[in-house]
This record gives C-alpha cells, sequence and structure tokens, in this order.
C-alpha cells in the first residue's frame, strides 16, 4: 500500500536592506539605483526587499528565478490595487500592469524580437552600448 507523505518546509523570511522610515529606499534608487541594488545583493543574496515609500518590493537576482517567475509562474502571481494606481496614470494598461487575457495577448505580440534568431542581429549592438556604459563607471 502506497502512503502519501507531506512535509512542510520552513520557509525563511526574506533579508531586507536597512532604510530609513516612511520613505524606504525610494530617494537612494532616485539618486543611484545600480548602487542601491548592488547594496541589495552584497548585504541580502539572491532574494532581497526593500521599500518604495511604503510599498515593500521582493528582488530575486538569479536568471532561475527570473525564469521561474516571470515564464513558469507569470499567471500566479497578482500585480495588486497598488502597483495599478502607481502605474496606470503614466503607461495605461501596459505589459507591465496588465494581467490576464488581456496580459497573454501583449505577451504574444512581442515576443518575437525576444526570440534567439532575432536577439543575434542585434546582440552586437547591446555589446557595443553596454561597453560604452562601462567606461563611464571607470
Amino acid at each position: 500500500m502506497a502512503t502519501q507523505t507531506q512535509t512542510k518546509e520552513a520557509t525563511k523570511p526574506i533579508p531586507c536592506i536597512q532604510e530609513p522610515p516612511v520613505v524606504g529606499s525610494l530617494f537612494a534608487y532616485r539618486r543611484d539605483r545600480l548602487s542601491l541594488l548592488m547594496r541589495m545583493i552584497q548585504e541580502c543574496g539572491d532574494v532581497s526587499c526593500f521599500h518604495f515609500g511604503p510599498f515593500p518590493l521582493v528582488l530575486f537576482n538569479t536568471p532561475e528565478y527570473v525564469h521561474n517567475i516571470f515564464v513558469e509562474h507569470a499567471y500566479d502571481f497578482d500585480k495588486g490595487e497598488a502597483m495599478h494606481k502607481a502605474f496606470r496614470p503614466l503607461i495605461c494598461n501596459g505589459i507591465f500592469i496588465s494581467e490576464g487575457d488581456f496580459h497573454r495577448r501583449q505577451r504574444k505580440l512581442i515576443a518575437p524580437p525576444f526570440q534567439p534568431r532575432h536577439i543575434s542581429s542585434y546582440a552586437d549592438l547591446m555589446v557595443k552600448y553596454s561597453e560604452q556604459i562601462q567606461q563611464g563607471w571607470k
């Protein structure tokens, strides 16, 4: 006779960087977002949280996590009313905040340029611009 066992894995709290109360990392992000993101990775690792004002946000910083969230589980996450209120005036109902069937249709429309056969046509240009930006960091 087969039996089914269930295990409940303990979840660890997501590590957060130290931030000023109320505004969180909003000013640090506006001042130098790359430094803020690097600090989050150094202090907290591949998964970390920070705040934009009262809104908590989570950063996932590995290709595996990003693929899992945006591809494997793309429709398991609700973007939330706060996100809609904050961004709809700026970007209407674009792919960044749309959900459900409308989001699926938008993703299909923008998918072709992100396929490997198309990326190869502009990869050299991306490398060139990346190298130019890196020169400014030195």
